[in-house]
């Protein structure tokens, strides 16, 4: 919740929503909600499993949140320079999908297959369920590169409504994957359809940053 609403602060969009008419209690409502939900799903299994999904996520995406954080700053600087001065940011940021793909699908195939056993060497078999987590996760967490890195996209194209609006849906559906694991009684079906909708949702974010961005390559060539 910090880390998202920081975010959110950093690139100045809860200033952007609030000047738009958007409340902050409706900025917070859909978080407020997944938080409850958290909660009771927490609540629901034992603290065993809870604390070996918080270290895995601890673990993946404590080094995807520093990367993203210190390299939107960068992009964000070369896209407002770019866009400034008429050129595509597409093809900037293009590249930048290639190369995060291109150097992470190989470490997260590596991890999906080894990860349980490498925890198990060093940790012990108990946190093995661990390595499971961080199995379902880690396409998530490199889908959570791209789409945290160019989370500034909304921003820059005056989209900011539209962002949040994608976020409610997202942490509606991650509560909806958080009620199938609860009704089936398996911890392993929870985070396995909370992690796949993460990924889809991610991956949809992706391609809408590219939408806009497209769109906005393609709007000085109307006014000439």
């Amino acid at each position: 919740s910090l880390m998202t609403f920081g975010t959110l602060g950093e690139y100045y969009e809860l200033t952007a929503m609030k000047a738009s008419g958007i409340s902050l209690q409706r900025i917070m409502f859909p978080l407020v909600i997944f938080t409850a939900f958290v909660t009771i799903f927490a609540f629901y299994f034992s603290n065993d499993v809870i604390g070996q999904f918080s270290v895995a996520s601890t673990l993946l995406f404590t080094p995807v949140n520093a990367f993203c954080n210190s390299l939107s700053q960068v992009l964000m600087k070369k896209t407002l320079d770019l866009k400034h001065s008429g050129t595509p940011v597409w093809p900037l940021i293009r590249s930048f999908i290639h190369k995060i793909l291109t150097f992470s699908v190989v470490p997260g195939i590596l991890l999906i297959l080894l990860l349980p056993r490498i925890l198990g060497i060093y940790l012990g078999d108990q946190w093995t369920a661990t390595g499971r987590f961080g199995q379902f996760l880690t396409p998530y967490a490199i889908g959570a590169m791209l789409s945290g890195s160019l989370a500034f996209i909304p921003n820059v194209f005056g989209k900011q409504l539209s962002s949040l609006l994608i976020y409610t849906v997202y942490l509606t559906l991650r509560i909806a994957a958080l009620g199938a694991g609860i009704l089936m009684d398996n911890v392993y079906v929870s985070v396995g359809l909370y992690a796949l909708i993460s990924l889809l949702s991610v991956s949809y974010q992706v391609y809408w940053y590219r939408n806009l961005i497209i769109k906005g390559d393609k709007e000085p060539e109307k006014k000439h």
